[in-house]
């Protein structure tokens, strides 16, 4: 999972070609002022094969959460066999495709088992995608309260509205849904940029 410098603007998106020229000077704009309001120095390149949106809230987790703390996180979902590395080297896990794909498989199978919406969890989780109550329910899982998400596509759907967020909290507050890890007392804010609609989430973080 490759990392990017968002000061250098210009070749991050350059290396994501999916714009047209309008798109582009939109895009620039955008990310900007994403970097200028929110201080983010960094975001990652991230496999897109279902679980970005898991991948994009461990890696914010690893920058932002205390180590105790993401060890106490992420340690339930790991296989026995890398637990001790994570304990060792959390870096070994966060950043290795093939842990995190099973650490995202462990995931979405704690939020079928945990499914406490209406409906079928299948209409919201698949192989290919997670969205809607089911994305609650992973940020539910990984401790996190709420999640933004700003997207650099100038789609009509995102023209207006390109910063979003799910306010997990809220919903936890309003007795809406259950906390989901009675374990851990510590919540985080977590956000992702999209770089064309909200289909694919990549992580914002301050590498300091």
């Amino acid at each position: 999972m490759q990392s990017f410098d968002l000061s250098r603007i210009e070749s991050f998106l350059i290396e994501h070609p999916m714009m047209e020229s309008k798109d582009f000077i939109v895009a620039r704009e955008r990310l900007q002022k994403i970097v200028d309001i929110r201080e983010f120095s960094h975001t990652f390149s991230i496999p897109k094969d279902g679980n970005c949106l898991i991948y994009s809230v461990v890696i914010s987790l690893f920058y932002i959460a205390p180590h105790n703390i993401l060890l106490q996180i992420l340690a339930p979902f790991c296989p026995p066999e890398i637990v001790d590395v994570l304990f060792d080297d959390p870096s070994a896990i966060v950043f290795n495709h093939d842990h995190m794909k099973n650490i995202a498989s462990n995931i979405r199978t704690f939020v079928i088992e945990n499914w406490d919406w209406k409906g079928d969890h299948t209409f919201h989780m698949d192989q290919n995608a997670i969205d809607g109550l089911a994305r609650i329910s992973v940020l539910r899982a990984l401790c996190v309260d709420r999640l933004t998400r700003f997207t650099l596509c100038d789609d009509p759907q995102c023209h207006e509205n390109w910063c979003n967020f799910d306010d997990v909290k809220g919903l936890i507050r309003d007795d809406h849904v259950p906390n989901l890890r009675t374990d851990v007392r510590e919540r985080f804010n977590v956000t992702t940029l999209s770089t064309y609609g909200y289909g694919h989430y990549q992580p914002l973080v301050n590498i300091k």
